[in-house]
């Protein structure tokens, strides 16, 4: 459970050392809470909520783009995301609010 732990605690850290609980930066995150950040921003972007509906794929890509542009994300590691979700959307199974698209 130790690598469960540190996705846990650390995927609301933010590359720019302004995220939180710790206030860690850059490679200073653990790889699999950086790893996991873009997963949970996408789902969260994508899927809807009680208190908004989701985004357009192409609105999600925009928003994710500019958190990377802001220093909130691994850029590397965004860079690598940004390339599979637009050459290979079809990996990228986007629940509706009908059920599974």
């Amino acid at each position: 459970m130790a690598l469960t732990v540190q996705i846990i605690r650390s995927h609301h850290e933010r590359w720019n050392g302004n995220g939180y609980p710790d206030g860690l930066k850059g490679d200073a995150i653990p790889f699999l809470a950086r790893l996991f950040q873009f997963a949970d921003i996408f789902e969260a972007l994508t899927s809807p909520r009680p208190y908004k509906p989701a985004l357009a794929f192409e609105e999600s890509i925009n928003i994710i783009r500019q958190e990377i542009l802001d220093g909130w994300l691994d850029p590397k590691l965004g860079a690598v995301f940004l390339e599979l979700l637009l050459t290979r959307p079809q990996d990228f199974n986007v629940i509706k609010s009908g059920g599974a698209g």
